[in-house]
């Protein structure tokens, strides 16, 4: 690694794209990373000497996709259209996907997965469900009797103050303001 190091200080001039292709090509199965750690440089430094040096970057795309998605093909039974399979494939793929692989448009899925799953549950009736603390009493004992903030509620119950906040405005709480007083005084 040393003798890497010493050979790029003395026979490579960072001026000479010529100097440094052949160098990087020496050693081309060394990433960048590897690179940049044995030769002391940071990465953008060795990206910028190989860009200088004619050499392209390895590999796919330079951006990531965001959110990668498994594609999903259901081989769809000849009566596949019955409340049992509803049942089974709502919940596990959702509307979206259910839209794309029967064909049917949006508002027809919608339709028959609330005739078939009993409902479709929006998106606050899921987050409310799934927190045991969005409960009228709980507001009672911890915000009213307790006097405790809004933030100190979230802390306790694992949420942001403002669904604290929005939790109290939908049971018909009169919220404080920072300095203690009503917001609606």
């Amino acid at each position: 690694m040393e003798a890497i190091c010493e050979e790029f200080k003395t026979r490579v001039d960072i001026k000479d794209a010529k100097s440094l292709r052949r160098f990087f090509l020496r050693y081309s199965f060394f990433s960048t990373n590897d690179m940049a750690l044995i030769l002391g440089l940071s990465p953008w430094s060795i990206r910028t000497y190989k860009r200088r040096a004619g050499i392209k970057r390895k590999g796919g795309p330079k951006t990531k996709p965001k959110n990668p998605q498994i594609p999903v093909h259901l081989d769809l039974p000849e009566n596949w259209d019955t409340a049992e399979w509803w049942r089974a494939h709502y919940p596990r793929y959702g509307m979206y996907i259910l839209t794309r692989e029967t064909g049917l448009n949006y508002h027809t899925v919608r339709r028959r997965v609330r005739r078939h799953c009993g409902g479709i549950r929006s998106y606050r009736e899921a987050a409310n469900s799934d927190h045991s603390y969005c409960t009228k009493e709980w507001l009672q004992e911890h915000y009213i009797n307790q006097g405790l903030s809004q933030k100190r509620c979230g802390v306790i119950a694992g949420v942001s103050d403002s669904t604290i906040r929005d939790w109290l405005v939908r049971f018909g709480f009169q919220v404080r303001g920072q300095y203690g007083g009503s917001l609606l005084d």
